[in-house]
């Protein structure tokens, strides 16, 4: 009744505002210091520590060139299929940020950082809604001081947006498990969103088909003709790029995708062994370490075992429909994953925020049996993991001495461009994963942004870009 006095007299956003200063209690008040650690964590030494690979050179380059040259793009990098393409999204978000900051190659970072934040806030409206505050603002505190959440927020690349639009995602979809179909055309519009910047986010659209067969099935599903209009209309705005993209080369982002997926569908399981799929499931098991707690394999072990048998426990006794879906979003992915048998990080980001608010729900469930001994072993957690983030300096796979920091490309640009000397060159790739087309992308922008670009010529002065454990090495 406030809120609509306010409305009424006021007008919306004065009634919004004066919903939401009246709204803030503990929970948003501990949400503060998460939001402020997170903007901290997002840009401290993002200058010097930013990763910068040559699959980010790509996207670098094409906003560059729909900026400069108008070339707008109408798909992405190809993936690891060459006749299928990422969509072209990311490369649209980055460029009003590289033309913002001059094109510095950090400005890509800034947007990632935003996103990132967001995602923080995002995750404890969405923890809070479907489960009540406490597991909203652990969800945020899981979320913030995550190593893998941490890294993907400062990485400017195609699948570090993902996890922002999934938690909205799964807003939408508890919204219309709640009855509220106006929420369809936005799950919709996100799912097309999602499928722009990672088309392997496409695992998510039988989540989407199972609720709606679910309704259907209970005999709760009034689609009306509105609906399904607005729904069509939310699919195809999103899609447009990659419809005019597929008119001129004959459909492979749609049609022929949806072949491949059935054709993958039935030859599931032909090429899976033992041992691949004990790779995967390792992968997994890596990854998930970076993101609860990477610092000691055993803490790990034990954290996911216990966390493991709490999942079959707790969801077998739970039967309310948002635990379901929760664990539909999380395990389906994961499942397909392992089917699939591709162990690629790009695949990730899309359960980020359901593994997040499943640990969250996980030790809320503790702090209702054991308070201080899970207080202490959240406290435990939390910092072990920041000081992991510092140690490592931001990167996860420093071990390997292979993954460069920006300001290592930098100063490898620097030595390309002098060894230039002002003549036109040919930039190559030699080494361990110079096969791929973009290996050199990034030094490729960075030389032009320091202002001697390598030409598309064939040129008589050719430089060598190679990298190992040992560094970065440039020769002519």
């Amino acid at each position: 009744s406030r809120f609509l006095f306010f409305k009424k007299n006021y007008g919306l956003l004065f009634a919004l505002v004066i919903k939401f200063l009246t709204g803030i209690g503990k929970y948003e008040i501990m949400l503060a210091p998460i939001l402020l650690f997170s903007i901290f964590l997002g840009f401290y030494k993002i200058n010097e520590l930013m990763p910068f690979i040559g699959d980010q050179g790509w996207f670098y380059l094409s906003a560059r060139d729909m900026l400069l040259d108008g070339k707008i793009p109408l798909v992405g990098i190809t993936s690891s299929h060459p006749w299928l393409h990422q969509g072209p999204f990311w490369t649209y978000f980055l460029s009003p940020f590289l033309w913002l900051f001059n094109f510095n190659p950090v400005s890509g970072a800034y947007l990632t950082i935003i996103l990132g934040i967001l995602s923080v806030i995002g995750i404890y409206i969405l923890g809070s809604t479907l489960f009540g505050k406490r597991v909203g603002i652990l969800a945020s505190l899981l979320y913030a001081t995550s190593p893998l959440t941490v890294y993907y927020m400062r990485f400017p690349y195609h699948t570090s947006p993902i996890p922002l639009f999934v938690i909205a995602l799964i807003f939408s979809l508890y919204k219309i498990t709640q009855n509220k179909l106006t929420y369809l055309p936005l799950a919709i519009f996100l799912l097309a969103i999602l499928y722009n910047f990672e088309i392997a986010t496409v695992v998510l659209w039988p989540i989407l088909t199972g609720v709606l067969l679910y309704k259907m099935f209970k005999s709760d599903l009034n689609l009306t003709r509105k609906h399904i209009v607005l729904s069509t209309i939310s699919f195809v705005i999103p899609l447009i790029p990659i419809i005019l993209y597929d008119v001129k080369n004959g459909f492979p982002q749609t049609v022929k995708f949806l072949a491949w997926i059935f054709y993958r569908l039935f030859s599931f399981g032909q090429n899976t062994t033992i041992e691949s799929t004990q790779n995967m499931l390792n992968f997994l098991s890596f990854n998930f370490s970076k993101l609860i707690f990477p610092s000691n394999n055993l803490v790990t072990f034990g954290i996911l075992i216990t966390f493991a048998f709490w999942i079959l426990y707790y969801f077998i006794k739970k039967k309310d429909k948002t635990y379901k879906l929760l664990l539909s979003l999380f395990c389906f992915p994961l499942f397909v994953l392992v089917l699939n048998q591709t162990p690629s990080d790009a695949y990730l980001p899309v359960v980020f925020p359901t593994a997040i608010l499943l640990f969250a729900l996980f030790f809320d469930f503790l702090m209702h049996r054991f308070k201080i001994v899970t207080f202490v072993l959240l406290i435990f957690i939390l910092l072990t993991n920041t000081y992991f983030i510092f140690k490592e300096d931001f990167i996860l796979d420093k071990k390997s001495g292979r993954l460069f920091t920006l300001d290592k490309r930098i100063e490898a640009s620097k030595e390309i461009v002098n060894l230039a000397s002002g003549r036109n060159y040919n930039l190559k790739g030699l080494g361990l994963g110079s096969n791929h087309e973009s290996f050199t992308m990034n030094y490729e922008y960075l030389a032009w942004w320091l202002g001697h670009a390598p030409s598309k010529k064939e040129e008589n002065v050719k430089i060598y870009v190679s990298e190992s454990a040992k560094g970065i090495k440039i020769n002519d």
